[in-house]
């Protein structure tokens, strides 16, 4: 590849990657210069996620919610479970849940294995909603 070609498929993570070399020469920057861009395509990715579910009034919390009792109608998911499906802390959960409950997507039924749980469902508004934005997701 010639030289100018070289500088021209340049980015951020290539000046980052000199200005630590010429800091500190020893310092291995590979892992660096991959890290650094995958950090970047994920915020790329992110945005354009948020962008699309914002189409269908979702956040991408409330879609990964919805996508699970979607794609697991005949389960019965308690938190607890739709916790270890899409890694997230019980608070912040439960905030999630709050929100889709009161835009009528999912409702909270009696778990009847457990009288203090819970059963969370998909409304059909809320099974359509994530049907929809999977199409595009």
């Amino acid at each position: 590849m010639s030289e100018v070609a070289n500088q021209q498929l340049r980015d951020f993570v290539d000046s980052l990657e000199e200005e630590w070399k010429a800091q500190v020469p020893q310092l291995q920057t590979e892992p660096i210069s991959v890290v650094a861009r995958l950090v970047r395509m994920s915020y790329y990715v992110e945005r354009r996620v948020a962008i699309n579910l914002a189409r269908y009034d979702l956040n991408r919390g409330e879609f990964e919610v919805l996508a699970v009792l979607t794609r697991n109608p005949e389960e019965n998911i308690t938190p607890k479970i739709l916790q270890t499906k899409i890694l997230i802390t019980s608070g912040g959960l439960s905030n999630r849940i709050r929100k889709l409950e009161e835009k009528g997507l999912l409702v909270r039924l009696p778990d009847p294995n457990d009288r203090r749980g819970v059963i969370l469902t998909a409304t059909e508004k809320g099974k359509e909603k994530a049907l929809q934005a999977v199409k595009t997701h």
